[in-house]
């Protein structure tokens, strides 16, 4: 889908949205993402963060991965602790 403006946008406008599509590009691919690490590692993800910069331009994708003494289990809806041996 293309947007048709009625003038030159300004600057801090579209520094905004330079910032803004990334994250949205990386929430609504989100799914896949995580798909394709759990598959990747045969653990499961439990945690997504997503974040860009301008100057200099980077971005990056973190994430969290079970299990992980980051959060307390009970803090990870869904997650089962592995059986333990013995």
């Amino acid at each position: 889908m293309r947007l048709k403006l009625a003038g030159p946008v300004p600057r801090p406008a579209r520094e905004q949205a330079a910032r803004e599509l990334p994250t949205f590009r990386s929430n609504m691919t989100r799914e896949r993402f995580e798909e394709v690490i759990e598959g990747a590692t045969g653990r499961s993800v439990i945690g997504f963060m997503s974040g860009n910069q301008q100057h200099p331009d980077m971005m990056c994708e973190v994430f969290i991965l079970a299990p992980t003494d980051l959060v307390g289990e009970h803090e990870v809806p869904g997650y089962t602790p592995p059986p333990t041996g013995g």
